[in-house]
């Protein structure tokens, strides 16, 4: 099988206050724009914590995991540095494709664009030609049930109306990587009918990771489930026993 993505002794430290935050971030800016390693220290000092701790895994082409654990385990923290929108404090990520997904329904809206306007924004991330969007826009549009919304500026939908077009968006982008977050959160019932549908004819046949309290989603999604727990792995294996560890912390 073909290996999509390397999690090498990987770390992330956050901070408990301001002070301490700022101190990180100025470490961080350094690192990424000069590549310094000077900085690289993983004894947490004072009002720091490692949210995700030295850890290491493998996904490879067409699996679907799970990525399972408590509130502050750190499941998120490592969705974003496996989409890239930070970087790890030591260790390395190792991606090979497109990764997308839904981190948040509603985030990556250009909010001064309209709703089709970013239906091309996004989908030129994503290495879309305006050709290949032109012929899928008619049916993300009647997917999303926004109607004459479509063409308003985003500043103007509600929460609901933002979920819907940012769903749509990210599926009909068909990423070599599937990244979803709690997807399910939201949204009237109809839609999110309609939603699940639409995404389980994507992820089996895809490179998926997810993240769920819906053990129901597990079962239906995943192959394989990973269990953090405080930013270390404490299960990594068939989705059965992985939802017993997961339900006994």
């Amino acid at each position: 099988m073909s290996l999509v993505i390397k999690i090498d002794k990987v770390s992330k430290k956050y901070a408990k206050n301001y002070k301490s935050a700022l101190k990180l971030l100025k470490r961080d800016l350094l690192n990424s724009i000069f590549c310094s390693k000077e900085n690289f220290s993983f004894k947490c000092e004072k009002n720091e914590f490692l949210v995700i701790n030295n850890i290491s895994f493998e996904i490879y082409k067409n699996e679907r995991v799970a990525i399972l654990g408590s509130n502050g385990a750190g499941k998120s923290t490592l969705l974003k540095m496996i989409f890239g929108i930070i970087l790890p404090d030591d260790g390395i990520i190792t991606v090979n494709g497109v990764v997308g997904g839904i981190l948040e329904l509603g985030g990556g809206l250009k909010n001064t664009l309209s709703g089709r306007e970013n239906i091309y924004y996004i989908g030129s991330f994503y290495g879309k030609s305006k050709k290949e969007i032109d012929n899928m826009i008619d049916e993300i549009v009647e997917f999303t049930d926004l109607g004459e919304f479509i063409d308003s500026p985003v500043s103007f939908y509600s929460s609901g109306m933002k979920s819907k077009l940012s769903f749509a968006l990210y599926l009909y982008m068909k990423p070599d990587i599937l990244v979803l977050d709690e997807i399910f959160a939201t949204g009237d019932k109809k839609f999110r009918l309609k939603a699940k549908e639409k995404l389980l004819k994507i992820v089996y046949s895809s490179t998926t990771i997810l993240v769920s309290h819906n053990i129901g989603i597990v079962r239906e999604i995943a192959t394989r489930v990973i269990v953090l727990n405080k930013g270390k792995i404490i299960f990594d294996g068939n989705v059965d026993d992985g939802i017993k560890v997961y339900e006994n912390l």
